[in-house]
């Protein structure tokens, strides 16, 4: 049996052209997430792999670009280490502006600056009511409901 190798070869390189963009996204898809994964570890430490995974579920649950909402929340969580937003509130706070951010058809980019201004805040200690305003109000309207929520106040009292 003769088997001629031209269909041979160009089946393979065929499937090399396939191959070879797939692996190369997933490589690069991995080459992101270490990072990221490391950020977490340094600030969480024991539970970072907990918090890991509440990310990607509010990722998966609305439908968020994964690295978006890995990055946003590794980020959110350092900022608001040792703060009176620590744990529970942050995690209501990361899916609330999740959930909102959908809810508004807010593409990548747009969740992505949403979660930086909000992670701006946070880390300084201290939420003046103009900077939440100016930095999200625009961008962002029901900022004041999802800040008031997470601190566990009406939006009167959050005033």
């Amino acid at each position: 049996l003769v088997i001629p190798l031209t269909p041979v070869l160009a089946t393979g390189a065929l499937m090399s052209n396939i191959v070879t963009p797939i692996v190369a996204a997933v490589q690069d898809a991995l080459l992101k997430i270490e990072p990221l994964q490391r950020r977490f570890e340094s600030v969480l430490g024991a539970r970072a792999s907990l918090e890991e995974q509440f990310a990607r579920s509010i990722s998966e649950k609305y439908n968020t670009p994964l690295l978006v909402s890995l990055d946003s929340y590794s980020k959110l969580v350092a900022a608001t280490k040792d703060t009176p937003l620590e744990g529970k509130a942050t995690q209501d706070l990361f899916e609330g502006l999740s959930a909102a951010t959908k809810a508004l058809g807010m593409d990548a980019e747009s969740t992505k600056l949403t979660f930086y201004a909000v992670t701006q805040m946070a880390s300084k200690g201290v939420l003046s009511m103009e900077e939440l305003r100016q930095q999200l109000g625009e961008k962002f309207p029901p900022a004041m409901k999802l800040f008031a929520d997470a601190a566990g106040m009406s939006i009167p009292d959050f005033n």
